[in-house]
């Protein structure tokens, strides 16, 4: 599989992801504008109650067929920006979120791209210095990995004792032994909105 290959496929898939958040957004408003129409001819109704629990009974058929119509998923989109810091070499930057603990602990960056276990990424050229990117994605729980590719040989190049030649990075600037670390100490967790910042 080619390198452009690659990026189509990161790219689809964050294309994907928006189109289905935008469907998402689309059917709340369309639940609201139908409860807006249900409710506004009943509020002299409801002015006219006796008490409130009365007026509210008589909009209880509106609010839950509204309710009914939301996805249960449709308010689970998080916004994540990730900052990377102390870029030294131009080249193309490799950033992949992981879903699966699993596969981002076995992970060492022998073939850049998309995979399984991986929900979003970015595989674009990079100058020095600091870089900063935007995911749309679903709340939860993930980890970040990244190499910088110099000689855009799509993996990130070693030496003979297996030691990184190319720049690289995890969520949290947590630090591994002989590979990636652990996915608990990459962790972080989305609830709404997130900025991370990443030292290479």
């Amino acid at each position: 599989m080619t390198t452009l290959h690659h990026k189509q496929v990161f790219r689809l898939s964050s294309i994907i992801l928006k189109a289905s958040i935008i469907l998402k957004t689309s059917i709340i408003l369309k639940a609201l504008n139908n409860l807006k129409a249900a409710v506004i001819p009943k509020i002299p109704n409801l002015l006219r109650a006796p008490n409130f629990l009365k007026g509210f009974n008589c909009l209880k058929p509106c609010i839950c067929l509204a309710v009914c119509m939301m996805p249960a998923s449709s308010a689970l989109a998080g916004s994540l920006t990730v900052e990377v810091h102390n870029i030294e070499k131009a080249g193309e930057m490799h950033l992949a979120i992981y879903n699966d603990a699993n596969v981002f602990e076995n992970d060492d960056g022998e073939k850049g791209g998309a995979a399984k276990g991986i929900l979003q990424g970015v595989i674009e050229p990079v100058e020095t210095g600091t870089a900063i990117y935007e995911f749309e994605i679903p709340d939860g729980t993930y980890a970040i990995g990244i190499f910088v590719d110099v000689n855009y040989n799509n993996k990130m190049d070693r030496n003979f004792l297996g030691i990184p030649k190319e720049q690289y990075g995890f969520s949290n600037n947590a630090k591994g032994s002989f590979g990636p670390p652990s996915f608990e100490d990459a962790a972080f967790t989305l609830n709404g909105a997130l900025r991370l910042k990443i030292n290479l």
